[in-house]
């Protein structure tokens, strides 16, 4: 298995648990590699650690759910695992530009922020710098 199936498979098992209480520790595990060194392929490949990766995600989650539904934003928190609401309004703030109140009130058509990401071997080429295409004139 090459470092390629790894990190995917890795971001697929993050996905799958994007509302567990997982960290990059679980996500090496599953790419079988040492934290550290799943940490430094994982944001060679991507650009983004691996906390980064998830706590935009959950962003991105909670977000959805800020702009389709009623449930309390104090509940959203803590189900994307900010640890209090105080937390949970910093890092939206932060991420997003608003608050998750204001976020909500304004009800966006498209509340995709962060898709989840998918690892094939050109967007990997194209994300180190290679050439993707060839311009001939």
């Amino acid at each position: 298995m090459n470092y390629l199936e790894r990190i995917q498979k890795a971001l697929d098992w993050m996905e799958a648990n994007l509302l567990e209480d997982i960290g990059s520790h679980e996500g090496a595990g599953e790419a079988f590699m040492s934290p550290w060194h799943f940490h430094w392929v994982f944001k060679s490949m991507t650009g983004e650690t691996p906390g980064d990766y998830l706590r935009k995600r959950r962003l991105t989650s909670a977000a959805m759910e800020l702009a389709g539904g009623d449930k309390r934003i104090i509940e959203i928190a803590l189900e994307h695992q900010f640890e209090s609401q105080e937390s949970f309004s910093r890092a939206f703030k932060k991420y997003i530009g608003t608050t998750p109140g204001n976020y909500r009130k304004s009800r966006p058509l498209s509340a995709v922020l962060h898709k989840r990401m998918r690892l094939t071997e050109c967007e990997l080429r194209h994300r180190t710098g290679g050439m993707t295409m060839e311009p001939k004139i």
